[in-house]
């Protein structure tokens, strides 16, 4: 410290007094000219030594919590038999937390923590052999023995005041195995989500979240590329991650302030349950990495040649992927969705896979069964008919199908910037033109139209290109690295029906290698950057436009299902469903769209729990056995539910719900005292 130009003074953390008593000095004093906000009403015309509120910007300074900080300097007394001893107690408290963090490995089969701060071994750059024993021994000789007979070992004493962090802070960083026993996952994102996850467990945040449920409270930082640089690329490699993956790590914090926790082994308890609660996250983790068998959706484009536009999710991976293709239904039911389109040119209509498939499965048939409606349907395997007018088939065989376009949207292969303009994907024939968003970086929004006009200047013509493939379409008046992220509260209102905008018009520079399997493609930008457009024009966004920034950026998606409470065959459950579907729905839509749902660490546990079904029904996790073999249910949709669609709409959402409870409470005590009898004297 001696060898500091300045130095910050945090007295909350160790001297137990407000935050306001914190202090900076500084080696030349002339530094404090450097930052000075004065009025007449800070220094009162006092003399230099006594109007020190003038340095810093926080202008008129309390003096409450610089007299807590000497008054606590006189009690406890800053020597060795006072402060020092109340320190080195809380030291003591860090360290022993430091190895548990160090050590919970060890005991758990999915779980991994690392501490920023290395150990010894990794400091001397020991081997793993080496690390590994000593993560060991601390485990056997220091993390769980009693404080008397632990200083009693010179050998672990010696390590204990080598290892941890030099202040009572712990910084730290958890990762997850893919499976029970598994390698680590290499994602950064992963791990990052599994830390925030975390974090929404064990602080208070929510109006609903109780400090006194909480076994510990945590803080949430995060480290990036930028400021910490080699440091964090050796601390992403210590977590199992990919060195190179340059995308922010989420990291967790605690702070060991008191004296008492080691008394009783009380930091044994706290650590079990920050690893219980770290392992029921992990699950969650799989659930988000692990591709399993979905109801999978998609847009309806053209009447000519179908075209089917896969509607993703960055966050769970069954649907982390951005896919057009081609395909042909029976002549019949194209030939009423070709008139159904064309007697509601606004519409969007959808195509949903009829039962639970693997993406991949699909695309290597060729073909599936599938569910066709006009709209989002609220549950599938069932259209209700409450609109007469909304076209819909069920169980209709889809075939021949053609991969045009097929992207991994996995967080690895996500660009590290937004593009500067909004590029689509152009496919289709000249007649019947389509475009997509390019999805390069999380969160965003879908944009897809059908029947677009395109009008291209010079010699070029829309026969030219190279539809059946597709091309990129750049819009060169929306910059997208300007206008993004979109959310819930910032919606890409300029994507609507009739509007017009300049393009350029370039070959795809993946081209050729589109296939079943989805490619990366977070270079694409970079690429059309430094190529020349084939073309340049206008284009028109057509009747059918579809725009989404939730579903795609929701961090999960509650598998619900309805059942009923009497024995019912499926055909009795339809109709009764029927009956009070718009019920249903509008439930729903209230429970899934209120704001403590949005900030719900788990929305799905939130809507089963307020959710007012008739009693004819129960709502239960789809992956909970049912009342009986044979007993009917139907699947609720995930466009049912509206989710967060990206941090600052969370954030939003939290705010929302505090003052929700706010107003609650003002109507509650205007109510009593209304009702509050009259006392005449």
């Amino acid at each position: 410290m001696r060898h500091a130009d300045s130095i910050t003074v945090d007295p909350h953390k160790s001297g137990y007094v407000p935050y306001p008593a914190g202090g900076l000095c500084y080696r030349d004093e002339r530094a404090r000219y450097l930052i000075t906000w004065t009025g007449p009403y800070i220094d009162g015309g006092a003399g230099a030594a006594a109007a020190m509120g003038v340095f810093g910007l926080e202008g008129s300074k309390p003096g409450a919590a610089p007299v807590a900080a000497y008054v606590a300097h006189e009690v406890l007394g800053l020597h060795r038999g006072g402060y020092g001893a109340l320190l080195g107690e809380a030291m003591f408290t860090s360290v022993k937390m430091y190895s548990h963090w160090v050590t919970m490995g060890l005991d758990s089969h999915t779980l991994l923590v690392t501490p920023l701060t290395m150990l010894p071994a990794e400091r001397d750059g020991a081997g793993a052999e080496a690390v590994e024993a000593q993560r060991r021994y601390i485990r056997e000789c220091i993390t769980n023995r009693p404080n008397r007979e632990l200083v009693q070992d010179a050998e672990a004493m010696t390590l204990v005041k080598q290892m941890g962090s030099d202040l009572s802070i712990n910084a730290f960083a958890c990762n997850f195995r893919v499976s029970r026993g598994g390698p680590p996952n290499r994602d950064v994102a992963e791990a990052s989500y599994l830390n925030a996850r975390i974090i929404e467990r064990l602080s208070v945040t929510r109006v609903d979240d109780e400090a006194q449920s909480k076994p510990l409270i945590l803080m949430g930082t995060e480290l990036d590329s930028e400021r910490y640089g080699e440091c964090l690329r050796k601390f992403k490699g210590r977590l199992g991650l990919d060195e190179d993956d340059d995308a922010p790590l989420a990291g967790l914090c605690n702070v060991s302030m008191s004296v008492f926790p080691t008394t009783g082994n009380f930091v044994a308890e706290m650590a079990e349950a920050f690893r219980k609660v770290a392992e029921e996250e992990v699950e969650n983790c799989w659930k988000r990495i692990q591709v399993v068998p979905a109801i999978h959706s998609f847009v309806m484009h053209g009447t000519s040649t179908l075209y089917l536009t896969y509607l993703p999710i960055f966050n769970l991976g069954s649907y982390r992927q951005q896919l057009i293709f081609s395909a042909k239904l029976p002549k019949e039911v194209m030939d009423a969705y070709a008139q159904a389109q064309r007697a509601s040119p606004g519409a969007v209509f959808t195509v949903h896979t009829s039962t639970d498939e693997l993406l991949s499965s699909v695309l290597q048939r060729g073909k599936c069964m599938v569910d066709i409606r006009q709209g989002l349907p609220p549950l599938h395997g069932y259209v209700f008919n409450a609109d007469a007018r909304e076209f819909s088939r069920l169980y209709v065989e889809l075939t021949d199908i053609v991969v045009i376009k097929h992207t991994s949207l996995a967080p690895r292969n996500h660009s590290k910037q937004y593009p500067k303009f909004m590029p689509f994907f152009l496919y289709g024939s000249p007649e019947q033109l389509h475009i997509d968003h390019v999805l390069l970086k999380s969160p965003n929004a879908q944009l897809s139209c059908s029947g677009v006009g395109l009008e291209l200047e010079g010699e070029a013509t829309v026969k030219g290109l190279d539809l059946q493939k597709g091309v990129i379409v750049v819009l060169d008046e929306i910059r997208e690295h300007a206008s993004q992220p979109y959310g819930r509260s910032h919606q890409p209102e300029f994507f609507a029906s009739g509007r017009s905008f300049n393009a350029s018009v370039y070959a795809d520079p993946f081209d050729g290698k589109y296939s079943k399997h989805p490619v990366g493609i977070s270079s694409l930008y970079e690429k059309l950057e430094a190529a020349q457009p084939l073309a340049k024009g206008r284009i028109t966004l057509g009747d059918s436009v579809y725009v989404d920034a939730t579903h795609l950026n929701c961090d999960t998606v509650p598998k619900l299902c309805i059942t009923p409470r009497e024995k019912l065959t499926l055909d009795q459950l339809m109709l009764s469903a029927t009956t009070d579907y718009e019920k249903i729905k509008k439930d729903f839509a209230q429970v899934a769209s209120h704001s403590r749902a949005i900030a719900s660490a788990d929305i799905e546990q939130h809507i089963v729990a307020n959710a007012t079904l008739s009693d004819k029904y129960v709502l239960r996790p789809a992956d909970e056995a049912s009342f009986g073999e044979d007993q009917p249910t139907l699947q609720i949709s995930r466009f049912a539910f509206s989710g967060p669609s990206d941090k600052h709409s969370r954030k939003l959402a939290v705010r929302q719900g505090w003052k929700d409870a706010f107003d609650q409470a003002l109507v509650d005590y205007k109510v009593q005292s209304a009702n509050r009898p009259v006392i005449h004297t």
